[in-house]
């Protein structure tokens, strides 16, 4: 704020807003003791014109302690207008400090979060990867004993049917034909229903 600029209404003219207060006080201040200055030599004038030559040295020395007086007031009062000035900068500067921390605080904190976003993401993504990495596990493995399952069954047919080829004649030679024949026929059925689930 100390090099905020402002815009004289009247002469279109920029300058700082310290000085533009500083320069107003000062005008006024300067003006309202020349005022008094003014009055305080107009009432001696008049004193000193009612009287007669004797108080003219008496005149020159109230003017002289008037105006000296005066001088010390303004000055008094100049130096206390100076002095509430610097105070204001300095509360403006305060101020123009805690604001910058609380920015620099503001994104500082929209940086973590936005870190935080970025990392939960990243860790969601590194979960996905895993859940679909065990489930392509299971399901292989799934498939894999299902497979073998149906390898052994596959292989237990083939030997049923290599031993039915091997040992027909046997089954129709001996005397109990019907019964072999059957407990043939149910295996075969047993190894088929079981091959197809």
């Amino acid at each position: 704020m100390a090099n905020d600029l402002i815009k004289c209404p009247e002469c279109g003219s920029e300058f700082e807003l310290s000085q533009a207060v500083s320069r107003d006080i000062e005008v006024e201040a300067a003006k309202k003791y020349e005022q008094k200055l003014k009055d305080m030599q107009e009432k001696a004038r008049k004193e000193i014109e009612s009287k007669d030559s004797e108080l003219v040295v008496a005149r020159k020395e109230a003017a002289a302690e008037a105006k000296k007086k005066a001088s010390e007031g303004i000055k008094l009062e100049m130096d206390d207008l100076k002095e509430q000035v610097k105070e204001k900068d300095v509360k403006i500067a305060e101020s123009q400090k805690q604001e910058l921390e609380l920015r620099k605080k503001e994104r500082e904190l929209e940086s973590k979060e936005k870190s935080i976003e970025v990392e939960m993401a990243r860790k969601i993504e590194e979960e996905k990867s895993k859940i679909q990495a065990e489930t392509t596990k299971v399901l292989d493995e799934q498939y894999r004993i299902k497979d073998a399952e149906k390898d052994k069954k596959m292989s237990e047919d083939e030997k049923f049917k290599g031993w039915i080829n091997v040992h027909p004649v046997e089954l129709r030679s001996s005397g109990r034909k019907d019964q072999q024949f059957k407990l043939a026929s149910d295996i075969k059925y047993a190894l088929v229903n079981d091959y197809k689930k």
